[in-house]
């Protein structure tokens, strides 16, 4: 039941961005979802979506309120943003998915710190990035 509600807020969050980037009535979270695509995929992306109002698959739904935790708010759209897997993981949850998330990112400004970071390719390293292979 849980995977089935996670993929309906993945679903109906896509389907609100979607709407609002036609209707030019964006919140500052879809701005944010926008720009994070274009970073990641470039701006053919972004038209991509517009044509479409279809994300690539390393878009995720990354609820405010972990789904485990808090069953109840699993389903809801509008209490998460979709990002990139590497922002959902390092940004909101602070590399650490079993930490529970109480309505906002651990880690926001990862992406501001990562340059001055050093990771290797170990398979503990990949581990914590949540980048295995096995």
């Amino acid at each position: 039941m849980l995977a089935g509600d996670r993929r309906a807020a993945r679903a109906d969050a896509i389907a609100g961005l979607w709407e609002r980037r036609i209707s030019g009535n964006m919140t500052q979270a879809d701005i944010y979802t926008l720009e994070r695509l274009e970073s990641e995929h470039g701006a053919e992306a972004v038209v991509h979506f517009e044509e479409s109002g279809r994300l690539p698959r390393d878009f995720e739904f990354s609820h405010l309120y972990s789904a485990s935790e808090y069953p109840e708010f699993a389903r809801r759209a509008d209490l998460g943003v979709l990002t990139d897997h590497m922002d959902h993981i390092q940004g909101h949850h602070g590399g650490d998915t079993t930490v529970p998330l109480h309505g906002e990112p651990r880690n926001a400004s990862w992406a501001d710190d990562w340059g001055t970071q050093t990771m290797g390719n170990s398979p503990e390293e990949l581990d914590y990035l949540g980048m295995t292979c096995h």
